[in-house]
């Protein structure tokens, strides 16, 4: 077994002070930005760096956000399936969920092109209720099937009814 000096002993804590105190300085308080430490230069700063803070914060915001809106959409799809609320009132809830995100609302009008604002609340009302019908054997699968049936028909610009039927 070799011997270790003190002077390496010495070498290897500094190494690690550094390591650990450089860290800290860089990201206060576990930050995840990298962000300047109170007192430091602000000559470091770059024109419109507050404006990309406060859009960064409000997209972190609403990622945030996002498990909690999944939860509440499925809840209100099991309500609907169970006969707890009437599909254009789960479709009014689905909207009111998803208002604060306008990135969200685009994506469904994508998944459901040339259906109407009601048809594609609707339709992303029954994708969330097939899933959970789906996962959950006490829910009623023929409710599920009368409500895709009062949604089914010819959308404008397809060819196909409104709701496809899950395979």
């Amino acid at each position: 077994m070799s011997k270790v000096s003190g002077r390496t002993v010495g070498a290897l804590a500094l190494a690690a002070a550094v390591l650990v105190l450089g860290a800290a300085r860089v990201s206060p308080s576990g930050s995840h930005r990298g962000a300047l430490a109170p007192g430091a230069n602000e000559a470091c700063r770059f024109p419109g760096e507050e404006e990309v803070r406060r859009q960064s914060d409000e997209l972190d915001a609403l990622q945030r956000a996002a498990p909690e809106r999944v939860v509440e959409k499925h809840a209100v799809a099991v309500a609907l399936v169970r006969g707890d609320v009437g599909l254009a009132e789960a479709a009014d809830r689905f909207r009111a969920i998803v208002a604060g995100d306008p990135a969200v609302v685009g994506r469904v009008r994508r998944r459901h092109p040339g259906a109407s604002d009601e048809q594609m609340w609707c339709r992303h009302v029954l994708d969330f209720a097939r899933a959970a019908v789906a996962f959950r054997p006490d829910l009623d699968r023929a409710r599920l099937d009368r409500l895709e049936a009062e949604v089914l028909g010819p959308c404008p610009g397809e060819t196909r009814g409104c709701v496809p039927r899950p395979r």
